[in-house]
This record gives structure tokens, sequence and C-alpha cells, in this order.
């Protein structure tokens, strides 16, 4: 098994930060030293496949500002234009959207996972309480 890190030449516009798995923090340009953190993919290449990271998001409706979103995605940045775009049934009357939190887990099933927790009781709680910013 091995592991590759790939540093993208430019983060997305929305990621002020990025949650790093597998030691990729030593790759990282602090703010200190170049403003923004890079944008990392993780790679993990076995027997000729390759897995890409997997992201659970909450966004927030910049029109109605009390409009949560949460989701799963293999590709946060085409993902959020699609919100954007109105072509999410679900969100398209509250675009457009930004990004209120992120973060990054191994596998697609993790990350449904962690989506279908948020939308617990239990779960929408632990989202107000500690990934939302107060409004």
């Amino acid at each position: 098994t091995r592991s590759e890190v790939r540093v993208l030449p430019c983060p997305p516009s929305f990621a002020p930060s990025v949650l790093l798995v597998d030691g990729a923090k030593d790759v990282l340009r602090s703010f200190s030293e170049g403003g923004r953190i890079a944008y990392i993919v993780m790679e993990l290449r076995m027997a000729g496949q390759t897995r890409f990271m997997h992201y659970v998001y909450i966004l927030r409706s910049s029109s109605f500002p009390s409009q949560i979103y949460k989701g799963s995605t293999g590709d946060l940045n085409k993902r959020l234009q699609k919100h954007n775009d109105g072509r999410v049934p679900h969100s398209s009357k509250y675009a457009p959207w930004s990004i209120e939190w992120y973060s990054v887990f191994r596998t697609k099933e993790q990350a449904q996972k962690f989506e279908r927790y948020l939308k617990s009781g239990s779960g929408i709680a632990f989202m107000r309480k500690r990934l939302l910013l107060p409004r």
C-alpha cells in the first residue's frame, strides 16, 4: 500500500481550512508562510485503484440565513455549484448558498453515516452547538 499526497495549485474559493488525515499536515504552508492553507487531495493507491476523499458539508443560505442544508459528496466544488445553480430541487428556492462547515472522510460510507447523524435529533443539537458559527 502506497499513499500519495498531491497539493493542488490553489484552494477552492470557499475553503478557509481543510481537515487532514495521514500526516498531510507536513506539506501545508501555515498562514504566516503564505496565506491560505493549501487544498489537499489524498489519494490511496491500492492495487491500481484510487480512492478519493468524501465530504460532509453544511450550507447556509445567503438569502435566508436561518436555512441550513446538510449533505455529502465526492466533489465539494461541483456540488456547491449545483446548489447555487438551482439544480438541487430541495435547496433551489433558498439559493445562493455558502459553505458553513465541512469535513473529509476516507470512505463514502463513513461520510454518509455522519451525514445521517447530522440529520438526526442529537446530530442537529451537536451541529448547532459545535459546528455552526453563532448568528
